[in-house]
């Protein structure tokens, strides 16, 4: 065997070996992703039950929930329709209300800061 032929076969096992790792990565986030949808899911369900009782025992209207997720929205300075960056307290309340929960993980990347609850099984990895 030349030095190539044994130079050619440690690439080929370390292209292997760096395929078999980006496997494994893509696996683990399927499963991330998997378990992100099921929170998400049930989420959506117990803001759709809250938001019918409240309607129910009371004299609001749809009209008024979109105007309160406006406000909600633009809290943290930008109308984007998500929570992002730290959100700025609502007038006439002290704090977020990420402040005020006790066992809360922040997740902190360069462009932003997010914080869950570890109690709802949201960041498992903090």
């Amino acid at each position: 065997m030349t030095v190539f032929g044994a130079m050619d076969r440690f690439r080929i096992a370390d292209v292997e070996r760096q395929a078999g790792q980006a496997k494994n990565q893509i696996e683990y986030s399927k499963k991330d992703i998997a378990g992100l949808v099921e929170r998400l899911d049930q989420l959506a369900l117990k803001c759709q039950a809250l938001w019918e009782l409240l309607r129910e025992e009371s004299d609001l209207k749809d009209d008024d929930i979109y105007k309160r997720i406006h406000e909600v929205d633009i809290r943290d300075g930008v109308a984007d329709g998500k929570m992002t960056g730290t959100a700025k307290p609502a007038q006439g309340v002290g704090e977020p209300l990420a402040n005020d929960i006790p066992d809360v993980c922040t997740v902190e990347s360069p462009s932003r800061t997010r914080r869950f609850l570890k109690s709802e099984g949201i960041a498992t990895r903090c």
